[in-house]
């Protein structure tokens, strides 16, 4: 909320939700917290651009496997002429090739990149995801790029060294 009372005047604010900002499990109080003070958490995945990017938001945390049909409409529905990259933030690891870099190790049905580029018709994209660097011995930045989609993982652990993209 602090950050929303800070800077939201100043530049819109997009949030990827993470376990932390929303609770995990059935944790219903912070869940109407986030959609109170953010945006309602039934509305994700949505669609958001600026002069340079198109933006698709995810709530991770519903859909850790990018298994949802909405997710690949909203990323293919951009016009394939404009100049504009396509960017996905999501909080989680989007692809087992990551796992290395995730926070969590138990990460079961996630897809490989080979799976994932089969359903994304619109190659063309960069998909930044949290969920890394949360102990010393985990980077905290790790970029990698499979065919024509680029994968950015960024996490931060209060470690000395932690570094956030901001875009």
């Amino acid at each position: 909320i602090k950050l929303k009372d800070l800077y939201s005047q100043k530049f819109n604010i997009l949030i990827a939700p993470g376990n932390h900002d929303i609770g995990s499990g059935e944790n219903k109080y912070s869940r109407e917290i986030f959609s109170k003070f953010f945006k309602d958490l039934d509305s994700y995945p949505f669609a958001s651009n600026s002069s340079y990017f198109n933006f698709v938001i995810e709530n991770s945390n519903n859909n850790m496997n990018m298994d949802e049909v909405k997710l690949f409409e909203l990323i293919d529905s951009f016009d394939k002429s404009s100049r504009s990259k396509t960017i996905l933030f999501r909080h989680h690891i989007p692809i087992k090739e990551l796992k290395y870099l995730s926070n969590r190790r138990k990460l079961k049905g996630i897809p490989t990149f080979r799976n994932l580029e089969r359903k994304i018709k619109n190659h063309d994209l960069i998909i930044i995801s949290g969920d890394g660097g949360a102990f010393d011995y985990l980077q905290r930045i790790g970029c990698l790029q499979f065919n024509s989609i680029k994968y950015i993982v960024n996490g931060i652990g209060d470690v000395d060294g932690d570094r956030i993209i901001i875009i």
